[in-house]
């Protein structure tokens, strides 16, 4: 007799694989991973819920659809903001360690306390300025910055998917073509499997809702 396959493939959350990326463990990027974490959970829920009322009615429930909706499009555009601001860090950073690589004794020093000065002024307060230098202290270990560079390159093509649903959903373009209208931007459709909302638009407008 064959055991029961467990359902112990236990599901890997969000904020796992966010927070395994390099210099998402800072304080308020954590923070961001977190929330997308917890609306991602709570996005599950709903689309479980909307799958099993669907189902059981065989008739679109247009007011729960259309909260899942809406909620689906908050999310992509809070992941691509962390995604954005997450990288955008990781590349001052890069930055950062290619131009202390290039420095010598007292032009190093002059450096460190010009860019800590500048930390300072972009912050709001002294703490804050403390944290976001923490990290910029971490430029001198190459075995991090290498990390980081990796990071960046591998979720390159993730971040572009995320970027180019943002765009579709926010400005109602086609990616990588200016000006181009998207199709039925923010129309979404049930996906029978789960019940999320797909943001692709019917074949035919008047095809039912999957």
């Amino acid at each position: 007799m064959t055991e029961a396959r467990d359902d112990a493939a236990e599901e890997i959350r969000l904020n796992e694989v966010l927070r395994a990326l390099p210099l998402l463990d800072e304080l308020f990027l954590g923070m961001q991973a977190l929330n997308a974490d917890l609306v991602d959970e709570y996005l599950q829920e709903l689309e479980a819920q909307l799958l099993r009322e669907y189902v059981e009615t065989e008739r679109t429930p247009i007011p729960a659809a259309l909260f899942v909706s809406a909620l689906s499009q908050m999310w992509v555009f809070a992941v691509y903001e962390l995604l954005r601001t997450w990288r955008q860090r990781a590349q001052e950073i890069v930055k950062w360690a290619k131009t202390l690589e290039a420095l010598d004794g007292d032009e190093c020093q002059a450096a460190v306390a010009q860019k800590r000065r500048e930390i300072e002024r972009r912050a709001s307060e002294a703490r804050h300025a403390e944290v976001r230098w923490q990290v910029f202290e971490r430029a001198d270990d190459a075995r991090f910055v290498e990390e980081l560079r990796l990071a960046v390159n591998r979720t390159e093509r993730v971040f572009r998917a995320v970027e180019a649903v943002r765009l579709t959903l926010a400005k109602h373009e086609v990616p990588r073509r200016a000006g181009v209208y998207a199709a039925a931007p923010g129309y979404a459709r049930i996906d029978i499997r789960v019940g999320r909302q797909r943001s692709v638009p019917p074949a035919n407008p008047g095809d039912p809702a999957l």
